[in-house]
């Protein structure tokens, strides 16, 4: 899609830039739908995961061994679910072979639309896990859009906090869900943990206001509140 307002840089590349190779971009930057179904057209998984480094032109060898990794990444066995249909899929498995397919191009970009949208705790659990070691072990720079706040304080490194088509708020999670005002104008709430910990500390008790994760509330909680009997 053209750029129809402000200036977008990929990679240090611009994209309004007449002379930019965008066929080579395409290739660094992947997308995940939020609905996966919606990407999801070929009969078999293994095709169906295939299909981006096929196209791309690469060997078929070599399109085998990334659409192995791929699934290794997201927790599908190869072996196991290669030629099996994809009508037959869950929820949890679509979201699973979306984001395969999109990996087994290599992107250096993952672009992901409300990523656990629908799924059951376990799946959400699952994706979000395979989410971060992308990030964190195979050094893939991802950008995810959701209204889900604890998965932000959980995943992001950087947020950007959108109202009305603009950046409100830019900082770390910490930072963001720090400024209690700031949020509440853009009508966006906190993670429980956040508003727990605003909470007990609007209430006298010396608690860090920026705990994220339940594990770091707990620690809190137990800090300052005396044990009983």
């Amino acid at each position: 899609l053209p750029v129809q307002s402000g200036k977008v840089v990929v990679d240090g590349q611009d994209l309004s830039d007449p002379k930019l190779d965008v066929r080579a971009l395409r290739r660094k930057v992947g997308l995940v739908f939020q609905n996966p179904e919606d990407q999801i057209f070929e009969p078999l998984i293994g095709d169906e995961i295939a299909y981006g480094p096929f196209k791309m032109g690469i060997p078929l060898e070599e399109v085998r061994e990334r659409a192995r990794w791929a699934m290794e990444m997201v927790g599908l066995s190869y072996d196991e679910m290669v030629d099996r249909p994809t009508y037959a899929l869950s929820g949890g498995q679509k979201r699973k072979v979306a984001l395969a397919g999109i990996l087994a191009i290599r992107p250096k970009i993952l672009i992901l639309d409300e990523p656990t949208s629908g799924l059951d705790p376990q799946s959400r659990k699952e994706i979000l896990q395979r989410i971060r070691h992308l990030n964190r072990e195979e050094g893939m720079t991802l950008l995810f859009v959701s209204h889900n706040l604890e998965e932000v304080a959980l995943l992001a490194d950087r947020v950007y906090v959108l109202s009305d088509g603009r950046v409100a708020l830019e900082g770390t999670p910490r930072e963001i869900f720090s400024r209690r005002e700031g949020l509440e104008k853009t009508r966006i709430g906190m993670p429980t943990t956040v508003e727990i910990m605003h909470r007990l500390a609007e209430r006298g008790f010396p608690v860090r206001r920026d705990a994220l994760t339940v594990e770091e509330a707990a620690r809190e909680i137990i800090r300052v509140v005396p044990p009983r009997g």
